[in-house]
């Protein structure tokens, strides 16, 4: 079965892990052939170009959309996908297009959240679009999100609730979580509450500083860190300013090794308002980390309030900050919070068994 992927790639987030790592599990698989279109030279086109994937960019800051249309057609005549497996609303439109055209057999699409539905009339319509003309089966990385997709308008039959799914990596060793601490200057004896996200509305970071100012008002030897950049991070960074306490919220921006960041948080925080499958919740609870969540979406599909996790209510500074403050002071609750946490991601979020639903997937949407 031949299978051509399609996404942006201008970003290194959830979704661009998920299907790096999705890509790289069916490249192990003999009967597959794989391709990889992306519309912009970054990170992701990085990593399948070393793993021997084959990527053809098409570089949307140079070409129209007829010419990035034209060149899926053109990937699609050379290379005969049996599946077409598109990531993201433009890709859905403009690679589902060109797969009409060529007469793939079948359209697969990845919902990664909830985009760009809602964000506009013209984004709707569309997004129906996709939905009803230009897509044989689709993939929600949550059943939330499967809901929202039904409540929107896309037929039932067609959506398959996938959990992104993650292999399991080893904690760092002591040695290293010191030599790690040191470079980022982070005092002998200092906690860590820290997240990781692009800095968007979503993630709701506005939240994470002000539970922070209160955190600090209780457990003073806290310090702060945000992975991850995007467009808001001027206006966070005046924010944390504002409040008094830059000094103890570190900004890193874009880092490549998060799996490595993630062994020195004490405890793992989202305060997102909206999410599928977190691939960085994930990371975290599956080497050990306490986590602390907003009740979001798919979070709930992954945490139990106190058992594997504390859930708190979105948009609310005061709870999640008091969450925040008994995690770090109870280590019995750290300890059976983490044990449970890394049970669940074993038992439930593992990539071979994502993969092993997205292959009957793949079957049965090319025998329609």
């Amino acid at each position: 079965m031949n299978v051509l992927f399609i996404i942006s790639g201008d970003l290194w987030a959830g979704a661009e892990v998920q299907t790096c790592s999705l890509i790289h599990a069916l490249a192990q698989i003999k009967t597959f052939g794989l391709h990889a279109i992306t519309f912009n030279e970054g990170t992701l086109t990085e990593k399948l170009y070393s793993e021997g994937i084959p990527v053809t960019v098409l570089d949307e800051k140079k070409h129209s959309a007829p010419a990035l249309i034209s060149g899926c057609l053109r990937v699609m005549r050379e290379h005969r996908p049996d599946i077409v497996h598109v990531n993201g609303f433009k890709e859905n439109l403009l690679g589902g297009i060109a797969a009409r055209i060529t007469g793939v057999r079948a359209i697969v699409r990845t919902h990664h959240g909830k985009g760009m539905i809602g964000s506009s009339v013209k984004h709707n319509i569309m997004e129906r679009i996709n939905g009803r003309y230009l897509s044989d089966a689709a993939v929600a990385v949550s059943n939330d999100l499967k809901r929202y997709l039904v409540g929107f308008g896309l037929g039932e039959e067609k959506i398959a609730v996938i959990h992104n799914g993650i292999d399991r990596r080893p904690s760092l060793d002591s040695n290293k979580i010191e030599s790690l601490r040191r470079d980022l200057k982070i005092g002998r004896g200092e906690k860590i509450v820290g997240t990781v996200g692009r800095l968007v509305p979503v993630k709701d970071h506005k939240t994470f500083i002000e539970a922070a100012k209160l955190i600090l008002e209780n457990e003073p030897c806290t310090g702060f860190m945000i992975v991850g950049d995007g467009p808001l991070r001027a206006r966070l960074e005046q924010q944390a300013r504002e409040a008094g306490i830059d000094s103890r919220v570190r900004f890193t921006g874009f880092r490549s090794d998060v799996h490595e960041l993630l062994n020195i948080f004490d405890v793992f925080a989202l305060t997102s308002i909206h999410e599928g499958i977190p691939m960085a919740l994930l990371e975290a609870i599956a080497i050990g980390k306490p986590v602390v969540a907003t009740s979001v979406g798919g979070v709930v599909e992954i945490v139990v309030d106190k058992r594997s996790g504390l859930l708190v209510e979105p948009e609310n500074p005061q709870s999640f900050a008091g969450a925040c403050i008994r995690v770090l002071r109870d280590g019995n609750l750290r300890e059976s919070l983490s044990e449970n946490a890394a049970a669940t991601v074993k038992e439930k979020f593992t990539l071979a068994a994502s993969v092993g639903l997205t292959q009957e997937l793949y079957r049965r949407a090319v025998l329609q």
